[in-house]
């Protein structure tokens, strides 16, 4: 099976009733006024690699969940092709919420690991050069480590801590 024809979502049914069973761990949570947001990413840390036309993404994302019941947690990942989402080593259990957006809904009070994968199309400028956009969810802290074919220059709308060329490797 192609990465294209891989499905990452599972089951509408299943995931409907663990949303809605995260739903009710909210609610209870902010009628016993315990902490507001019951799950977040704590950390998340990307590598992209650019080949041809292609941009593959890969993440580590470290989720705490604070309560034992059903957390839904927002994964607001855009413009990027998804081909593999698991939590804790096993299919995530995610789906897109009734306003469209991914969530994940993760169960058991501590830390868990999201590990991600998926693809960016580049798109050509017309003055030369590629150019990819995507956004990813916000976390504590994070990095990502950006690997282009050839001597390189990279511009990005966020600050980039260091770039380097590996000659033998032919890869900035």
């Amino acid at each position: 099976v192609s990465k294209i024809d891989r499905a990452v979502l599972m089951d509408r049914t299943e995931f409907n009733k663990l949303l809605a069973a995260a739903k009710a761990a909210s609610d209870k949570a902010a009628l016993t006024d315990s902490v507001p947001k019951l799950g977040q990413i704590t950390q998340g840390d990307y590598a992209a690699t650019v080949s041809g036309e292609n941009l593959t993404l890969k993440g580590d994302l470290a989720i705490r969940s604070l309560t034992d019941e059903p957390v839904a947690v927002e994964l607001p990942f855009g413009r990027i092709g998804l081909t593999e989402i698991l939590l804790d080593g096993k299919p995530a259990p995610a789906n897109y919420s009734s306003s469209g957006r991914l969530v994940l809904v993760v169960s058991g009070t501590g830390a868990h690991k999201l590990t991600l994968q998926g693809s960016v199309k580049l798109t050509e400028l017309s003055g030369g050069g590629m150019q990819f956009s995507l956004a990813i969810p916000a976390a504590v802290s994070g990095a990502m480590k950006l690997q282009l074919p050839g001597d390189q220059e990279a511009h990005a709308n966020v600050p980039v801590a260091d770039t380097k060329y590996d000659k033998q490797g032919d890869r900035t």
